[in-house]
């Protein structure tokens, strides 16, 4: 029962990160970057789609790393300290993501709209943040019920 509970609760994870990131993704896509706001639907489509398919991928490491100290079915129990290091974790990586997308290999920019802090925009550092909160506490209840 366990393995089927662990692999039904990843999947899950997965699935609901997946779909509130292409949410965020598609809306602060439009509004926040100079990438997406003339990009022809099925560009943009594809584009929202691979993205959030990392974003997904990336709760899940976030997950997996915070299993590493708190057990892998962490997810049953309601501990801050949990979701503060999946918060930190999340940090982490969207900090990363965003240094090597903006200022290194130069693949998106901010347009004037996007708030920005130390030079990264506000939307993508709290956004696995909120969507991977939002995940687990989706996962939690579907598997669950609590």
């Amino acid at each position: 029962m366990k393995v089927r509970e662990g692999i039904l609760g990843l999947l899950l994870l997965f699935i609901i990160g997946f779909g509130l990131n292409f949410i965020w993704e598609s809306y602060h896509s439009i509004f926040f970057f100079t990438c997406c706001s003339e990009m022809a639907a099925p560009e943009h489509l594809k584009l929202m789609s691979y993205v959030s398919m990392i974003d997904g991928l990336m709760i899940l490491l976030s997950y997996g790393l915070v299993s590493l100290k708190s057990g892998f079915f962490w997810i049953k129990e309601r501990k801050i300290n949990n979701y503060l290091a999946f918060s930190s974790i999340a940090l982490i990586i969207a900090v990363w993501i965003e240094y090597k997308g903006v200022y290194l290999l130069k693949e998106w920019s901010y347009n004037e709209w996007m708030p920005v802090i130390f030079g990264f925009g506000l939307s993508p550092l709290i956004q696995l943040i909120i969507t991977g909160w939002l995940s687990i506490i989706l996962t939690r209840k579907l598997i669950y019920g609590k």
